[in-house]
């Protein structure tokens, strides 16, 4: 599909892409997704191509008629070979949101339970003369204080001051 000797024939990448006004990748990646209209020289040289500037108006012109066309009916990308950001949808903010949701009453069950199992045994911050009955051990004259119970519970050890002055008992 040769245009004619007279017509305007750009010769390599970068005149291509400067015509356009993109740069060289985006015309590369043209050339091998949307079948932009480029011709390769037959030699050994991969990168030497050259297209002619009315096939190059062409097909830009029908690739704009072909997304306003899918633009009215779907407004998508125009084309899906090329990779955009996709937008998030309602359904997948919905589930994000149920999941998000989910965790915090699981997170929040299980707080309560282990809070429930702590309330009900006997930990450290109990206070450990709760339901204590106290009796008097001694009745002497005067104040007996400090006092404090042996390890094997068969001795209590005190201070009074029934002789005027302070003494162990």
């Amino acid at each position: 599909m040769a245009g004619p000797a007279s017509e305007a024939r750009l010769d390599s990448w970068k005149e291509i892409a400067a015509y356009l006004k993109r740069d060289v990748t985006t015309v590369q990646r043209w050339e091998k997704r949307e079948t932009m209209p480029v011709h390769r020289h037959i030699h050994d040289k991969l990168g030497s191509v050259y297209a002619f500037k009315s096939e190059l108006d062409e097909w830009t012109h029908s690739r704009h008629d072909e997304s306003e066309r899918s633009s009215a009916i779907d407004p998508g990308p125009a084309s899906p070979s090329i990779s955009q950001p996709t937008a998030v949808t309602p359904a997948a903010r919905n589930r994000s949101t149920i999941l998000w949701s989910l965790t915090a009453a699981a997170l929040t069950a299980a707080l309560a339970a282990g809070w429930w199992v702590v309330d009900r045994t006997e930990y450290f911050w109990r206070n450990p003369l709760d339901g204590a009955q106290f009796q008097r051990l001694t009745d002497f004259n005067g104040t007996e204080e400090a006092a404090a119970v042996s390890r094997d519970g068969r001795f209590v050890a005190f201070l009074s001051d029934r002789t005027a002055r302070w003494t162990c008992g």
